[in-house]
């Protein structure tokens, strides 16, 4: 099965009184589904980059290269964790330094959730 990301654009919508756009966001490729912590908003690419926008008005703070397609993305602890094609890769979220990679030898079927000092994957 082949996967493709169609979300082109990011929107940031205010929450308070009448609703409205705040910022938008366009990569030039399809995005993951948002994730947002602490200030930041985390999004990867179907053409393998992770990018960290300011929350409050959607300017880059970084961007990375991190290979494949984008699916799910977790943060814990300061750190990002994407699911890229079948690689799973940690980012430092105030950076986008990676921190450490590994190939999972298949794809995710869900974001990647950590506890505890564990983390744990559902695959295909």
């Amino acid at each position: 099965m082949n996967c493709r990301l169609l979300t082109l654009t990011l929107l940031a919508l205010t929450a308070a009184g009448s609703p409205g756009i705040a910022w938008s966001f366009s990569s030039g490729s399809g995005l993951s589904p948002p994730l947002v912590h602490q200030t930041l908003v985390f999004v990867g690419t179907e053409d393998g980059r992770m990018i960290s926008l300011y929350a409050y008005n959607g300017e880059k703070r970084w961007e990375a290269h991190a290979g494949g397609t984008a699916s799910f993305l977790s943060a814990f602890n300061g750190r990002v964790v994407a699911a890229f094609s079948e690689n799973l890769i940690c980012f430092e979220a105030s950076s986008g330094r990676v921190l450490w990679g590994v190939n999972l030898g298949s794809r995710l079927v869900g974001p990647p959730l950590a506890k505890n000092g564990s983390m744990f994957l559902a695959l295909r």
